[in-house]
């Protein structure tokens, strides 16, 4: 389960992804790892659902956009991302 945690994840959000110049610094908090909680659960032939979502209280009460997030389906057999919805 964990390796499907890191490779949806790394999808989601690479470790050399950087924010954009061109946001402020209050929504720094959608650009680090720890904004986000990340949901994992078996489904059906070797394949388990990831979800990766914004935490609300992430950005310290601003508000933020609900749509930030993604589900990913992995197949544990090949290890790759059969599908992602965003």
């Amino acid at each position: 389960m964990v390796r499907a945690i890191q490779l949806a994840m790394e999808d989601f959000y690479p470790w050399d992804k950087k924010p954009p110049t061109s946001e402020g610094p209050e929504w720094e908090c959608l650009y680090r790892r720890e904004s986000y909680g990340v949901y994992a659960a078996p489904y059906q032939d070797d394949v388990i659902l990831v979800s990766i979502v914004l935490e609300p209280q992430a950005c310290g009460g601003r508000a933020v956009p609900h749509d930030m997030g993604a589900l990913y389906a992995v197949d544990t057999r090949s290890w790759r991302i059969l599908a992602v919805q965003r």
